[in-house]
């Protein structure tokens, strides 16, 4: 059985990459949302948002959990093969739906400057 912590390590770098592409999303978006566009780019603006707070947020608990595996501040035990096949689906989710979002945007933003 692998370590628990090379376990947590590769779980905390999927979830530090998945915050990565959030905050990058988060800050190019924050301009454009403001901005006063077609009511329904506007709405998909918003929405789009909050999907990415959502997915930020979501990543403080498995993160605190990663790290204090880490720190060997969480109580040392053999996981089941369940459980880590578990983390790695949830962190590979999370950073899947991140970079497919933040590729979205990204997406977006070329397509303002060819019709600029």
């Amino acid at each position: 059985m692998i370590d628990i912590k090379l376990i947590a390590l590769t779980l905390l770098i999927c979830r530090l990459a998945s915050v990565g592409f959030i905050l990058a999303v988060l800050r190019k978006q924050s301009v454009p949302l403001r901005a006063k566009d077609h009511p329904e780019v506007g709405t998909l603006r918003r929405v789009l948002f909050y999907l990415a707070l959502v997915i930020l947020v979501g990543q403080f608990v498995p993160i605190l959990i990663d790290w204090a595996t880490l720190l060997d501040q969480a109580k040392r035990s053999t996981p089941s093969a369940l459980g880590v096949a578990y983390a790695y689906s949830n962190a590979f989710t999370a950073v899947i739906s991140s970079l497919l979002l933040w590729l979205v945007y990204r997406v977006s933003e070329r397509r303002e400057k060819k019709a600029a």
